[in-house]
């Protein structure tokens, strides 16, 4: 990104990214060489991450700003080549699905250490954020994807449409 941009990595998203989407609170963890570890190294609050999910599922508009192009979040979330299965890998996000109203819905992920996820459900116009400390359990993800598939998931009904409030 320094490269592409000629900014420093903690510059580039701040003014590209982040200012757009009303982001001012966010920390950049630092590799032993004193650089920002990009690849795990972000942290945000569970609002914000919110924020970069709706972005995501908006096609790259916030508010009804284009903050990044649309070509960019379809090829950024494309499946590219197998992950961990049954899961699928994209440039920086995880694709897959999950059963829901008897089939399957699929979800675009961004998938974080110790349980921090943002799941993006195109088809439910939906976006669910998990924040965890299990930074040495070897099931944390299974436990975020819980949450999504065993509480969130079952609470929402085909093409968003809300329960009728009892009566």
């Amino acid at each position: 990104m320094e490269r592409a941009s000629g900014e420093r990595l903690e510059d580039f998203p701040r003014q590209a990214l982040f200012e757009p989407l009303g982001i001012d609170t966010f920390e950049w963890v630092a590799m032993s060489n004193g650089e920002a570890a990009a690849a795990s190294g972000l942290r945000l609050s569970a609002r914000d991450m919110a924020k970069i999910g709706q972005l995501v599922l908006d096609g790259g508009v916030w508010k009804g700003r284009r903050v990044v192009s649309e070509d960019w979040i379809t090829e950024s979330t494309a499946p590219r080549f197998e992950g961990w299965r049954p899961m699928r890998y994209g440039y920086q996000w995880w694709v897959g699905a999950s059963p829901h109203a008897g089939g399957e819905v699929s979800w675009i992920a961004a998938i974080g250490l110790g349980g921090q996820r943002i799941f993006i459900v195109p088809a439910l116009d939906l976006v669910v954020v998990s924040t965890a400390g299990l930074y040495r359990d070897p099931d944390q993800g299974a436990f975020s994807r819980a949450v999504l598939e065993k509480v969130v998931l079952p609470a929402v009904r085909e093409g968003g449409e809300r329960p009728s409030a009892p009566r």
